[in-house]
């Protein structure tokens, strides 16, 4: 029977990891100011020390893998959305909303577009034309890429689960 390799063993080790926290996530209510359970944070907080410190490892390999590059890429992600959506849940959303007033999901675009844009031109670095090029890692623009689509996903979710809008008033 064939082994795993080695560089690969985190990697599959962290995606094995994001089922359960996806499915906890996304099986919480969806309702504003929601409060997390405490396992889920404490699994969340776990998660976060084994994230740096892989990603911290990634940045400084000389060489990795396209499968290793696109598997961290997602495993970022999916954790930045989780933790994002955490975050607005608790009390962002209504922070936001009772600041910029309902817009404020709107204007999440304009965070997406310029992280887009940095992202797509951090990934033209690679380019063999180009003959100048950054002193960053190469890996940097896969993940402000991702962390755009992050954005634009909870752009999505803020308009669909309504957290961007102030609280009804009731008449009587």
């Amino acid at each position: 029977m064939a082994s795993i390799p080695a560089e690969w063993s985190a990697v599959l080790a962290h995606l094995a990891n994001l089922f359960p926290l996806v499915g906890m996530h996304m099986m919480r209510t969806s309702g504003l100011n929601a409060k997390p359970q405490l396992s889920f944070v404490l699994i969340l907080g776990f998660y976060t020390y084994f994230i740096v410190t892989y990603f911290w490892e990634l940045l400084f390999k000389a060489q990795i893998h396209y499968g290793q590059l696109a598997s961290a890429t997602l495993i970022y992600a999916t954790y930045l959305f989780i933790v994002l959506s955490e975050i607005l849940q608790i009390r962002l959303a209504q922070r936001l909303t009772e600041w910029r007033g309902e817009k404020w999901a709107k204007e999440m675009d304009y965070v997406y577009l310029i992280l887009g844009a940095i992202g797509l031109a951090l990934s033209t670095n690679r380019l063999s034309v180009v003959d100048d090029k950054l002193a960053i890692p190469e890996v940097v623009g896969p993940f402000i890429i991702g962390t755009a689509l992050v954005v634009r996903g909870l752009k999505t979710r803020v308009e669909i689960n309504e957290w961007n809008e102030l609280p009804k008033r009731t008449t009587d």
